[in-house]
């Protein structure tokens, strides 16, 4: 029954993924119903793949359209499952 829910879940963020073509990490968090900071650790962790734009002080991120669905395709059951956390994979 989870495993359904997952897939139900990933199918849902593929297609809502597919309308647009770059996303900000606020988008993404919105769409996952996840916290900024969380998309924020994905990408610089390298979970999640990004471009960097940057004016000199702060970095702004951009994810690609096919990097968030392959994000979604790897990934969805990390993404679905709040209670595993990237520190704990980073430590293993």
């Amino acid at each position: 029954m989870v495993e359904d829910a997952r897939e139900i879940w990933a199918e849902a963020w593929i297609k809502e993924a597919r309308k647009k073509k770059v996303w900000k990490p606020k988008e993404i968090a919105r769409l996952f119903g996840v916290h900024y900071n969380t998309v924020l650790s994905w990408i610089r962790y390298g979970k999640l793949k990004a471009i960097v734009i940057t004016d000199g002080c702060s970095p702004y991120y951009r994810v690609h359209q096919k990097d968030l669905i392959e994000f979604i395709k790897e990934r969805h059951s990390y993404v679905y499952e709040p209670s595993q956390s990237l520190h704990n994979e980073q430590k293993k």
